[in-house]
């Protein structure tokens, strides 16, 4: 792990600094309130943390000041033996050392005192200038992938998502079987959120314009509140991700409209989709919830299986759905452009200025899961894009495709084909079947029995309820 040459540098006050090409680590000014700052924002009481990129040390003397469970559950390390050296030249490793820290220098000691399970990785922002890769290579020193138990919490949060979606009333849309290749055909236009979104979308502006029947628009959510600031309205949003991210992405949309495009997404996707958006369809993933109402309710409706593991993969099942033969990118890229990893006016931007601070301006915003490298998320993406396309019989066109193409296309649909579900219906059957569901989760998955007691409680309720109102609706009838 090497950085530019760094150097010590006195503030105004007189204190420690440390510079990388020109730039402070630290505040000028206030460097112990900065980083006392920091670690309220990343929030230790959640759960163990590590802190990677120390400087002169202000992080460990703000983390002193905290509460004895913040304090238990930080762990702090410096990558950069310059730094060390920088201390240990003056007494500076033995103050620190007196904090009596969780303090490491080396990825082999770090990785025996971490706690077993899921650890948090920080890296602090003027490290993450110097070293862009230094998430990515702890990561992978110390846990490689997701490890079990970050699985099991996030397949329980989804089993809660979609569990309690199931529980409210009224009917359920879920898309049905692909509907035929047409001669001629519509098509259908991705716009993902990547900071090249509108410089791709720039040689369609015309035939946008001009020719907007032909085209039948989906965006990921993390998009649309972009695309409505520039005027173009999706016909379709596209939502995976069930966790507090969406929100801000929704909430960053309705600041542009009264509600949000028709959405696709799946039983486990945001809670909060349901009050803003026009209406929802949901396809039939891999979750155990879909795989046991396949044998029932469901059993009429495909499985799909998302190969590119994001919101492409959604965009190539609405192309199916709509009859389309090809499939336009835009924004879809992986590569980062001025240090921006998504385009600006998303949910992301909302976030950045609510925590923004000299260490993390706006513009330079990167959500935790981005701030490692995305060569192996993109190779993934476009393999599974590459594979579902060819299977589909779609092709993958360019702007440039679009433009010479235009004239041969059909109208878009105005609706994707759907089949309306009552959830009772749901309620009903994984009720009948609950001992063999449970002691699937229970042993799959390692659902704990007091989670299970409490969602078979959920759906019992919302089942009576159901059935309460059948009853009175009948009686007035009669």
């Amino acid at each position: 792990m090497d950085a530019a040459p760094l150097r010590l540098a006195k503030n105004p006050d007189g204190g420690v600094n440390i510079e990388w090409q020109g730039r402070a680590l630290h505040s000028r000014r206030n460097p112990k309130q900065e980083a006392l700052r920091f670690l309220n924002q990343v929030e230790p009481e959640r759960g163990p943390l590590l802190v990677a990129g120390l400087g002169w040390g202000y992080l460990l003397e703000a983390a002193a000041e905290l509460s004895p469970l913040a304090r238990k559950n930080l762990y702090f390390f410096e990558p950069l033996a310059e730094v060390l050296a920088f201390w240990r030249a003056s007494d500076r490793l033995q103050t620190l050392q007196e904090l009596q820290l969780a303090l490491f220098f080396d990825t082999a000691s770090l990785r025996s005192a971490l706690p077993p399970g899921k650890v948090r990785i920080e890296v602090h922002p003027a490290y993450g200038r110097m070293l862009p890769a230094l998430a990515l290579e702890l990561q992978s020193a110390l846990q490689g992938d997701v490890d079990e138990s970050a699985k099991r919490r996030f397949i329980q949060q989804w089993l809660w998502h979609a569990l309690r979606r199931l529980c409210q009333p009224g009917a359920i849309e879920f898309l049905q079987a692909s509907a035929p290749l047409q001669r001629p055909s519509p098509l259908t236009l991705y716009c993902g959120a990547a900071p090249t979104l509108f410089d791709d979308l720039a040689p369609l502006q015309a035939l946008l314009r001009q020719e907007r029947r032909r085209f039948y628009v989906v965006a990921v959510d993390t998009a649309v509140a972009p695309l409505l600031a520039a005027g173009l309205r999706p016909d379709l949003a596209l939502s995976i991700d069930s966790g507090a991210a969406t929100n801000y992405h929704l909430g960053a949309a309705l600041q542009r409209s009264l509600a949000l495009p028709r959405t696709l997404s799946w039983l486990a996707g945001s809670p909060s989709l349901e009050s803003c958006t026009e209406s929802l369809i949901f396809y039939r993933s891999s979750l155990p919830v879909d795989q046991w109402l396949a044998a029932g309710p469901l059993k009429s409706v495909e499985e799909f299986r998302n190969e590119t593991r994001n919101a492409l993969g959604l965009a190539l099942l609405a192309a199916r759905a709509t009859g389309s033969a090809a499939l336009a990118l835009a924004g879809a890229s992986f590569e980062e452009r001025s240090g921006l990893s998504h385009t600006p006016g998303s949910g992301y931007s909302e976030f950045a200025r609510w925590r923004a601070s000299r260490l993390q301006p706006v513009a330079g915003y990167r959500p935790q899961a981005y701030r490692r490298s995305n060569s192996r998320r993109a190779q993934l993406a476009i393999q599974g894009m590459q594979s579902m396309a060819q299977s589909a019989g779609l092709e993958i066109w360019t702007g440039a495709a679009v433009a010479e193409r235009i004239g041969r296309l059909a109208a878009a649909p105005t609706a994707l084909p759907v089949q309306s579900y009552p959830r009772k219906e749901f309620a009903d059957f994984l009720l009948r079947h609950w001992p063999d569901f449970s002691a699937s989760l229970q042993r799959e998955h390692a659902i704990a029995p007091a989670a299970l007691s409490r969602w078979r409680q959920m759906l019992r309720r919302a089942h009576d309820f159901e059935t309460k109102d059948e009853k009175i609706f009948s009686r007035r009838g009669r």
